[in-house]
């Protein structure tokens, strides 16, 4: 897949750049396995039965005489597993391992980093900016594998009902946010937006429509979110939301925020 593809690019960059060793590893010396595990009375922690490590993302790690050998469930495993190699090689300053053999799981399933594009009020120009895939790539390298985004339901939002609120270009910010999930599921990472609703100001033309829709005024009056006290707009909140994750296979999951009431 593209992530352990990605990765052993990564670490024949590192091989060349931090060691001066111009060419990939060979399968002679670092042999990449996905298969299973042993038996379960013999089993370390990361094996479960038979099935190879039990988390996706674990690995087993055997260094000798003749190769190095990394054993993983799937691909997630195999590539922290070449991390992990650049860790121990950093460590010694040379591209010398000890002879070992060891089991590793990562402690928790969810490691989430803060917004990679900066603080609360500079995210929301993340349809503007760059992305690079090394910088997902690094971030994988450290052991995450999710990154939060801000994203406004404004951003996306398009529906007959509302046009007061529909953004026109919503198909536009819609495919930008499909290449952003694609490029960091290719570095191992998934995409959690921290969901804003809707915050429109007092006298905008939909509470003007529907005043049930105007929700209590917060932020010293200035704006007012959907109300959610009421069943039209918890469905313009919820479908609005839904059409986003149908429109974008691949989004890991959304921070609820309901816009400050």
């Amino acid at each position: 897949g593209h992530f352990l593809r990605n990765t052993i690019r990564q670490f024949a960059a590192f091989r060349r750049i931090g060691f001066g060793i111009r060419t990939g590893p060979s399968e002679k010396e670092i042999a990449l396995r996905l298969g299973r595990g042993p038996s379960p009375r013999r089993s370390p922690e990361c094996f479960r039965g038979a099935g190879g490590p039990s988390h996706p993302e674990g690995f087993r790690l055997k260094v000798s005489g003749d190769e190095i050998e990394i054993l993983a469930r799937d691909e997630r495993g195999l590539a922290h597993g070449l991390f992990y190699l650049e860790r121990m090689m950093e460590l010694r300053g040379a591209p010398i391992l000890p002879f070992l053999q060891s089991s590793i799981i990562p402690r928790f399933d969810l490691r989430l980093h803060c917004d990679v594009w900066g603080g609360y009020t500079v995210t929301p120009r993340w349809l503007d900016v760059p992305h690079r895939q090394e910088t997902f790539l690094l971030m994988a390298r450290h052991g995450l594998n999710a990154v939060q985004l801000r994203g406004k339901l404004s951003d996306f939002f398009h529906d007959s009902r509302y046009p007061e609120i529909s953004n026109p270009q919503w198909k536009r910010n819609l495919a930008q946010l499909r290449r952003l999930v694609a490029q960091a599921g290719g570095c191992g990472l998934q995409i959690i937006l921290h969901a804003d609703n809707f915050r429109l100001p007092p006298d905008h033309p939909l509470f003007k429509r529907k005043p049930k829709l105007k929700g209590a005024p917060i932020f010293t009056g200035v704006i007012c979110p959907i109300c959610t006290s009421g069943q039209e707009g918890l469905d313009l909140i919820a479908d609005g939301w839904a059409r986003v994750f149908r429109e974008t296979p691949g989004l890991g999951g959304m921070i609820a925020i309901v816009g400050g009431e």
